[in-house]
């Protein structure tokens, strides 16, 4: 049986299944139900996912670093205090040029570009704009929300969405969540009319991912291999305005390494501040890094906790009033 014709998501729940040998039996089986699907021969899990290029591609390779010029610019891989630069347009004429560095100290060679860090102030109008503009051309940006720092691009930019990926070292199987500004927007990109008068109202804006059926409006290219999307409303006024200005949902993930610990603070995520287009600094967002607590309401008439987060509690005293 080969990988292209074997199940990844659960035909009862859609979750992701696990593939795993139990009892000489080879299965995919599914944490949050109990089906199980058994393979008769072994399968080969070796997949091809698209590559970005990396500085070296697009600068015309290692050559290209023979003969420039060097400047005082602190390497943060080994922290040599000089590195070669160069300056290219990556983008349209009337923007800025990108600066290139490779580390001076030959034994490492570290390549990078700098990356923007910006303060979000209490008048954040400017913030806001910028934001948009980074999103608008396909940037992934670092922000704060009501839980804890997360990575976002444009949900309905493809070469965005696989950029996010390629940051967080995340696999492609592993759906992303999305942002949205209003109620009335979460119609657009998901199918609410089976869900009870008020209960959306009831849990957002706030620290919780509901989990519905999406709608054709929404990138094909998101989340392809799941008819399910989480959608959340954060409370927090940076990401509200953000997503009304961008007039577009958000892919939202949390801004850490796959497998590692959520940041609640810029500092946490350091090792990423290099790799996104632009950072944006809220302070410290909270005490918890559990994040979100996320609620799958795709289902008339039912509901399933997919992960407690820091919100159960107050969550399960809503689901009380609307389901018995």
């Amino acid at each position: 049986m080969s990988v292209e014709n074997s199940l990844h998501f659960c035909p009862r729940c859609s979750n992701i299944l696990s593939f795993h040998k139990a009892s000489q039996q080879i299965q995919f089986s599914c944490r949050s139900c109990p089906y199980v699907f058994n393979l008769k021969n072994e399968i080969s899990l070796n997949r091809s996912y698209y590559k970005l290029k990396g500085i070296d591609a697009l600068l015309g390779g290692e050559k290209a670093w023979e003969n420039v010029d060097s400047t005082d610019e602190r390497c943060p891989s080994c922290n040599h205090p000089r590195a070669y630069f160069m300056q290219i347009q990556t983008r349209s004429a009337d923007e800025p040029m990108t600066t290139f560095y490779k580390c001076c100290n030959h034994e490492c060679g570290h390549r990078w570009r700098p990356f923007n860090m910006y303060k979000i102030h209490q008048n954040f109008s400017d913030n806001i704009q910028l934001a948009a503009k980074h999103l608008q051309l396909g940037n992934v940006i670092a922000l704060p929300t009501d839980t804890i720092y997360g990575l976002a691009a444009n949900a309905q930019d493809k070469e965005a969405i696989l950029k996010l990926y390629k940051i967080k070292g995340r696999e492609f199987t592993k759906p992303l969540s999305i942002c949205v500004s209003s109620i009335d927007q979460i119609q657009i990109y998901a199918q609410i009319d089976h869900l009870p008068k008020n209960l959306l109202n009831d849990f957002l804006p706030g620290p919780v991912t509901i989990i519905l059926n999406r709608t054709q409006n929404l990138n094909s290219q998101l989340n392809p291999s799941t008819r399910k999307v989480g959608v959340r409303i954060p409370k927090y006024d940076f990401v509200q305005q953000l997503t009304a200005r961008l007039d577009a949902p958000i892919a939202l993930t949390s801004a850490n390494k796959s497998n590692q610990a959520s940041s609640t603070s810029v500092d946490e995520f350091s090792l990423l501040w290099n790799r996104v287009d632009a950072v944006f600094d809220g302070g410290v967002t909270g005490n918890s890094k559990s994040g979100s607590t996320i609620i799958d309401l795709s289902e008339h008439g039912r509901y399933e906790i997919l992960r407690e987060g820091c919100y159960l509690k107050e969550s399960l005293h809503i689901l009380k009033k609307y389901y018995q």
